[in-house]
């Protein structure tokens, strides 16, 4: 079950990595985002894919879902804003609360130029890293 949110207060998007995770054979998405406007053009995709039964929509912030959540995830993907403590904030209480599963995996995207995980200590094991252009997308990995 991937988990895919956006911390930013402006549109955040389409939630294509969650409707892609699905129609790959997810067997369901929960897309958390605080703005509501932001949150309905998910759901419309998702409704004009007819994939609305594999998902699940929660306007909330994020740090404040995940602190309140209790169902663990195959795949978390991260795409907060790039000029915050978001990202690592969330890894935190991902390991904290134990919501990732064994083998699970967190992608996070973040600006190519920060090389934010040489000041981060993670719990979890960089597997991977893409660069595209200006962005850089680190795939973290849980072992346990």
């Amino acid at each position: 079950r991937p988990l895919e949110w956006r911390f930013q207060k402006q549109l955040a998007g389409s939630g294509a990595l969650g409707i892609e995770a699905v129609s790959r054979g997810a067997e369901r998405a929960v897309c958390v985002d605080i703005d509501a406007l932001s949150m309905d053009v998910v759901r419309k995709n998702y409704e004009n894919l007819r994939l609305l039964d594999n998902a699940e929509f929660i306007i909330s912030d994020a740090l404040s879902f995940l602190e309140k959540c209790t169902e663990k995830f195959d795949v978390v993907f991260l795409d907060p804003p790039y000029d915050t403590q978001f990202a690592e904030k969330a890894i935190k209480l991902i390991n904290h609360f134990g919501l990732l599963n064994d083998n699970g995996i967190i992608i996070w995207e973040q600006l190519n130029e920060l090389n934010k995980m040489e000041n981060f200590m993670s719990p979890y094991k960089i597997k991977n890293e893409k660069k595209y252009g200006t962005v850089k997308v680190v795939f973290l990995k849980n072992e346990n």
